[in-house]
């Protein structure tokens, strides 16, 4: 049957428009499809949780001296201006061989220099160092 205007089968603008229209319509969807599993893709390759490796993520990076607990023993404390690392006044002790500053001296009546202008000083001390720094349990 030959195509005839009459016949209706002739392609007008409109339908080229319509067709061209209801084409994009459709890979649009398909587009969408495509991203999201992309993206579906690209988060399942996630490094574990934390509960699987054990890891913390809230704890602090952990240094030489962090949570290193002190039973009562001998430890060398002097004030920080005579100690080349610091360089300035405030109350240090010496746990495994570096000085932590004491978080907590005022609680044991430790004045800002207790120790300045004495060089070191040999104490009995226990605490735990945390974060760069020794919180006392006890001083002697």
């Amino acid at each position: 049957m030959p195509l005839t205007r009459d016949a209706g089968l002739v392609p007008t603008w409109r339908g080229l428009i319509d067709v061209t229209c209801a084409i994009l319509s459709g890979m649009r969807s398909i587009t969408s499809t495509i991203l999201i599993l992309a993206l579906a893709a690209c988060t399942s390759e996630r490094s574990p949780a934390p509960e699987e490796t054990g890891d913390d993520p809230q704890a602090p990076a952990a240094d030489a001296t962090s949570g290193a607990t002190a039973s009562v023993s001998e430890h060398t404390v002097q004030c920080g201006c005579s100690i080349a690392s610091v360089g300035h006044c405030g109350n240090y002790i010496e746990v495994a061989g570096e000085y932590l500053p004491i978080a907590n001296g005022d609680e044991f009546g430790l004045g800002g220099m207790q120790w300045c202008g004495q060089g070191p000083v040999t104490v009995q001390a226990s605490g735990e160092a945390a974060e760069g720094e020794f919180r006392l349990s006890s001083i002697e």
